[in-house]
């Protein structure tokens, strides 16, 4: 979806973090924090890169390269993510947390620049389809099919 997907997207991937974020404050383990806050993820395409994280922390490898990997996140996410490994994740979750808000704030601007072209070219077509299909046949019906030979 290239006008609301990244946006939709990245809403997924917000609402992930702040799970993660409010389980691991609560002295959850990382594998069952990664696996409790998938069920707020709609997504199933990010679902799938989760369930490789989770699957990564069990065989030892980190949680961040499934994401990674995929290319989808801005490259500053996984950066503090990574950074977040070596340190203290529950700070580097809540500046994550706090960078994908902002993130998020950009894509509904650059939305609501092309929001209105949309709609217009929306409203555009539904005049266009009106006019064809009720309006000529009327003006052909009124004239007795002289203008519509």
């Amino acid at each position: 979806m290239p006008i609301f997907g990244k946006l939709m997207f990245s809403l997924d991937f917000s609402r992930f973090l702040r799970c993660l974020q409010i389980n691991l404050r609560s002295k959850l383990r990382l594998e069952d924090a990664l696996e409790i806050s998938k069920n707020v993820v709609k997504n199933t395409y990010l679902l799938s890169t989760i369930e490789k994280a989770i699957s990564n922390v069990y065989i030892g490898k980190s949680w961040v390269e499934p994401f990674e990997e995929d290319k989808l996140l801005n490259p500053i996410i996984i950066e503090i993510l990574k950074k977040g490994n070596k340190t203290t994740m529950s700070e580097m979750l809540t500046k994550a947390v706090e960078y994908m808000n902002f993130e998020i704030e950009i894509q509904d601007n650059k939305l609501f620049k092309v929001l209105p072209g949309i709609s217009y070219t929306i409203v555009g077509i539904t005049i266009l389809l009106f006019t064809i299909t009720i309006i000529i046949p009327c003006i052909q019906i009124y004239l007795g099919g002289f203008l519509f030979i």
